[in-house]
C-alpha cells in the first residue's frame, strides 16, 4: 500500500478523533476509566494507538511520568478523553 493510500485509510479510521487543544490538568488523572481486556490489549497494542494518534495524526501528548509511559488528551466526537499507557495497561479516561 502506498503511503498516500495508507494516510487516507488512517484518516478515515480516525475521523472522529481530534486533539484536545487545552486539556485541564484537573481532569487528567483518576476517576472512572475504561480498561481493556487481555484479549483486546493483545489485538490492539498500546503503541499502535500512540503511532496512529501522535506519529501520524500529530496529536500532542504527555511523556513519561511515574507509572505512565505516555498520555494523549483527545476529543472523541467532541467529548474529551485521556488515553494513557499505564503500568497495568491501556486506560481510557472519559472526562
Amino acid at each position: 500500500m502506498s503511503p498516500e493510500k495508507l494516510a487516507k485509510v488512517l484518516a478515515g479510521i480516525l475521523k472522529d478523533f481530534e486533539p484536545w487543544p487545552e486539556p485541564s490538568k484537573a481532569y487528567l488523572w483518576g476517576g472512572p476509566c475504561v480498561e481493556l481486556s487481555k484479549e483486546q490489549m493483545q489485538s490492539l497494542p498500546p503503541f499502535s494507538i500512540f503511532l496512529a494518534l501522535v506519529t501520524f495524526s500529530r496529536s500532542p501528548y504527555y511523556g513519561k511520568s511515574e507509572k505512565i509511559a505516555w498520555s494523549i488528551p483527545i476529543l472523541f466526537k467532541g467529548a474529551p478523553h485521556l488515553i494513557s499507557h499505564e503500568k497495568f495497561g491501556l486506560k481510557i479516561h472519559p472526562v
